[in-house]
């Protein structure tokens, strides 16, 4: 079959299948309860299956023929079968008397007919009377299906646990199917868009009934980004509307019934439409999605994987990002989804979840044969790996996070055909998690940095040229890639709930910062050397009491989709030139086109439109708006007149524009490792002090270096130590390591610092050194007469600005002599930050401030789903230094930060004009206290200050 004519069928299947499950929610509900039946013409009973599995027939007085089919197990799933004849061809309305599906006490539901491919059951809103011995069984709206005249079986599958107690359980008391149900409910007007998720590529977009109605004339118009009207006209709304070809842009189509103007745009259908997909499989190299675990809510990802890869190859990107972990790479379906992407012309990057937990912590042996099986199994699938998503938030420290992304790396060297990129995830540059890591050589095991950003666009140049001189500082030369970038600046989610009534949607106001950040992201982040730009994410994703995503969930394109699409066209095959400045708050950002010509990104940094010129001899160009509708502009004696907004436009076809220096070329070092690798055990004296750093607790403290051989030859290795406050022994200068193989090494530390120090190890064989170890190491302020304590007056709530995200309010709890601070959030878990202002307390962290402690007790021992963060924020540059520390519980404990430990380079703790104290929950509703917030000076011996 020509491959054209299978991607008409996919696209059909997918069509009709979207008409059935958006025509469901039209239908009006069955209000009927026994021994009323609703109207039908096919009528089975609950107990009449003809299988069955892991079910039973039971009595129930309430029910139709006062008996139902139960499903109630702790140890499988289970299904039943029934069979009956169709009178005529045609769609059958499908609804069922039973538990009512989507409910947390009601397992996931699928059906088949005639054994074919299961679809999920419908989830729209049930009748609202209920029958049985529990109340528990309702009418339910399942499916519209086509059948053809005859016999037919229709199968109900429970495959998977319920929510409330991971059992299966479900019940059928009827099954009832009506004949052409879309000609027998007076139903409105509704049109649906003639493509997958309403986008057309190369094609005109159509228009057509969702469903059955009688011939009636209707008015409509075609609005774009801007809300200009771009097309309109009249339609007798019995068969398809088929528009002509529209420019390229974002589109919403309304429609009025009758001859009036009354058009329904509160009910616009918004849309896209481009040319047909270009040839070139890497269209876009910077441009890259994330596509996270369960984008729909579906188990896996087969069921998406031909969308996903059609709507990304559409807009133009280069490669997506799948999530799993290690033992998904069984799934037939991780595997699928990514040959489909490939097979699409995507690349493929995986990210690890659960890589830290695959081995035994002290086995780095079984790391180095996992990551070596993996690129030997799948090398030829994806493209580049990751093997965490946040390792700062993992249980993980710095160097030993470090020690282990070096045996991964050298494991996928090791394997035939060599490493691929082996990324690593970093959040934001004020992390010390990041630098700390720098310090533990990790750049040498790395093709390539890739790290979490959630800022406006204006913020990226100083955090990305920060981010370069911390790596420069180190040593680093590695590419960085941004592994998820989304907007999170635009506040909550303002728009209507979801489709399942849990989760926010955007408004029309935040689906335009969508789409104008993700374009300003991409070309300011290009224009500073970032290789690539995972945006976050493809299809709806629902985290955070917000959708987000390029697609709404009813699974209808954002304008985001259509900026980044409009981007990816206009700059295909470009290359970024550099720099120009075009007004005082008007960017410039030029591209060379194949073609010799060159193209301009422009955008207002302000809040106002102001006008440029440019002077050019060409008779002609081209504007191009942020979605990419195009009109050709011509000169006035030579010169050129363009108006700049908040939402960037494109200027094609110019020559000779002059351009600063574009951000130096950043590439991957590729040494010779000595596949020797150390790393520092903690023992007796040391404790954990967060992910940064180790407090130690007794003047002899002990420890071990294990010293990796992953080598195929037997090393000699020479070790030594650097760094002051401390000595050590038990080190021998030099050893042999064996083939395939480590040393353990127990070594004590006699401590004669008085504040924090670090650790620091290093090797070589022969020549070549090895990278070293590098561990900070606090020293307790509790007696120690070095210190001096300093109150922050912390016991007004007005001295506190509650930041959540969930309602919060903070008062003053007598009982406990603290603060308490009480969020609830919309879903299951969420963050809260009280941020304690210091200007309003009056107090400074001026002096040798070292660090602060505070006494801090939760509601509950299981409210936290990651360790807890404290942030600190300076107050000229407007920069957040984050710190972690232990996870508290329902005790009061004191929590201490030490800055000399933990901070990242450029800390100065004078500067600092608030902070927050945060956590996260896994609960709706969270409580916690705070109380005694002190600062420590380091001082002389007496506690005054230096």
């Amino acid at each position: 079959m020509p491959m054209r004519h299978l991607q008409f069928i996919i696209i059909l299947f997918l069509f009709l299948k979207m008409i059935a499950a958006q025509t469901l929610a039209d239908f009006p509900r069955i209000e009927t309860a026994p021994p009323q039946k609703p109207e039908h013409n096919i009528w089975i009973e609950g107990e009449n299956c003809i299988a069955q599995t892991g079910g039973s027939i039971v009595r129930d007085d309430g029910c139709y023929n006062d008996r139902a089919w139960l499903l109630f197990r702790t140890n499988g799933p289970g299904m039943a079968e029934y069979g009956f004849q169709a009178p005529a061809a045609g769609q059958y309305l499908i609804a069922v008397a039973g538990q009512e599906t989507g409910k947390p006490w009601v397992s996931p539901v699928s059906y088949a007919i005639d054994g074919g491919k299961r679809f999920a059951a419908g989830v729209v809103p049930s009748s609202a009377v209920s029958w049985g011995r529990s109340l528990a069984m309702k009418w339910t709206l399942v499916s519209v299906v086509e059948l053809s005249k005859g016999v037919h079986t229709i199968s109900f599958h429970v495959d998977e646990r319920r929510e409330m107690d991971s059992n299966y359980a479900y019940r059928i008391d009827a099954v009832a199917l009506l004949h052409e149900p879309l000609t027998r409910f007076r139903l409105p007007l509704k049109v649906l868009a003639a493509a997958p998720e309403n986008v057309f590529i190369g094609v005109a977009p159509v228009f057509r009934p969702a469903y059955k109605v009688p011939p009636r004339a209707v008015r409509w118009r075609v609005t774009d980004f801007f809300g200009v009207t771009r097309a309109e006209g009249g339609w007798l709304a019995s068969g398809d509307l088929v528009l002509g070809m529209l420019s390229d842009g974002y589109y919403r189509f309304s429609f009025s019934e009758g001859t009036n103007d009354n058009y329904r745009t509160a009910s616009a259908i918004p849309f896209v439409r481009y040319g047909a997909v270009r040839s070139n499989s890497r269209v876009n190299p910077m441009l890259c999605i994330d596509t996270p675990y369960n984008p729909l809510r579906e188990n896996s990802y087969a069921s998406n994987t031909a969308q996903a890869a059609m709507l990304a190859r559409s807009m133009g990107a280069s490669t997506v990002r799948i999530h799993c972990s290690n033992s998904a790479f069984v799934d037939r379906d991780i595997v699928s989804a990514a040959a489909a992407y490939r097979n699409a012309g995507l690349g493929v990057s995986v990210v690890i979840h659960d890589a830290r937990s695959h081995a035994r912590r002290e086995d780095l042996s079984a790391l180095f044969s996992n990551a070596r099986a993996l690129r030997e199994t799948y090398g030829g699938i994806y493209a580049a790996w990751e093997f965490a998503c946040s390792e700062d938030d993992t249980a993980f420290t710095a160097w030993d996070f470090a020690a282990r992304q070096k045996v991964r790396y050298l494991g996928m060297r090791s394997a035939a055909g060599g490493a691929l990129s082996a990324g690593t995830m970093q959040h934001p540059l004020a992390t010390s998690f990041f630098e700390t890591a720098l310090r533990n050589g990790i750049s040498g095991y790395a093709d390539a940095f890739s790290l979490q950003l959630y800022e406006p666009a204006h913020t990226y140049t100083e955090t990305i040229r920060m981010l370069h001189a911390v790596m420069s500082h180190h040593g680093s030369t590695v590419p960085l890639w941004i592994a998820k970038n989304g907007l999170a600046y635009e506040g909550a989610a303002a728009g209507a709930s979801s489709s399942d009534g849990t989760y926010r949607e955007h408004d029309d106001t935040q689906e335009r910062m969508q789409a104008e950040h993700a374009v300003k992201s991409m070309v300011t982040l290009e224009s500073l050397g970032v290789k690539r730009n995972y945006f976050y994410t493809l299809l709806p994703y629902y985290v955070g009491a917000k959708v987000w995503g390029l697609f709404r969930s009813d699974l209808t394109p954002k304008p985001a989709y259509a900026s980044l699409t409009a981007l990816s066209r206009c700059l295909e095959n470009a290359r970024y030139a550099g720099r120009v400045t075009l007004g005082s708050t008007i960017p410039g950002f030029v591209y060379d086109m194949p073609d010799r010509t060159q193209t301009v990104v422009f955008w207002n940094d302000s809040d106002d439109v102001r006008t440029f010129s440019l002077r050019s001899s060409v008779p002609e160009l081209k504007l191009m708006d942020i979605c990419g509708y195009a009109e050709k502009v011509f000169p006035e004696k030579g010169l050129y007149r363009f108006t700049a907004q908040r939402y960037p436009s494109y200027i094609q076809g110019l020559t000779g524009m002059r351009v600063e220096a574009p951000f130096p070329e950043i590439t991957a070092p590729h040494t010779d490792e000595t596949q020797i690798v150390l790393r520092w055990n903690p023992g007796a004296g040391f404790i954990p002090n967060g992910m940064t750093s180790v407090l130690v607790t007794a003047p002899a403290a002990e420890c071990s270096l294990d010293v990796y051989n992953f080598s195929p030859v037997k090393k000699n290795v020479a070790l030594n130590a650097a760094g002051s406050g401390y000595a050590i022994r038990g080190m021998p200068s030099a050893l042999q390591i064996p083939p395939m193989s480590f040393t353990n090494i127990p070594l004590r530390i006699s401590i004669t610092a008085d504040r924090s120090f670090a650790l620091s190890f290093g090797a070589a064989c022969g020549e070549q050194p090895v990278p070293r170890v590098y561990i900070p190491v606090a020293v307790p302020f509790t007696g120690n007469p070095s210190y001096m304590q300093r109150p922050l007056s912390a016991e007004n709530p007005a001295h506190w600005s509650t930041y959540a995200s969930g309602p919060m309010l903070a008062v003053y709890d007598d009982a406990e002599h603290a603060i308490r601070f009480e969020a609830s959030f919309n879903a299951a878990g969420g963050w809260m930050y009280p941020e304690f202002m210091l200007g309003a307390a009056g107090v400074r962290m001026d002096g040798a401030v070292d660090g602060v402690s505070f006494e801090i007790k939760t509601s509950d021992d299981d409210v936290l789903s990651a360790q807890a963060i404290t942030l600190c924020t300076q107050g000229a540059m407007e920069r957040t230094y984050q710190f972690s520390y232990m996870r508290p519980s329902t005790n009061w404990s004191t929590r201490t930060v030490y800055f000399s430990a933990d901070a990242p380079s450029g800390f100065t703790p004078e500067t600092v004009t608030r902070f927050r104290i945060g956590l996260h929950t896994k609960q709706s509703v969270c409580t916690f206290w705070i109380r005694n917030v002190n600062a420590h000076v380091h001082g002389r011996a007496g506690g005054r200050p230096e």
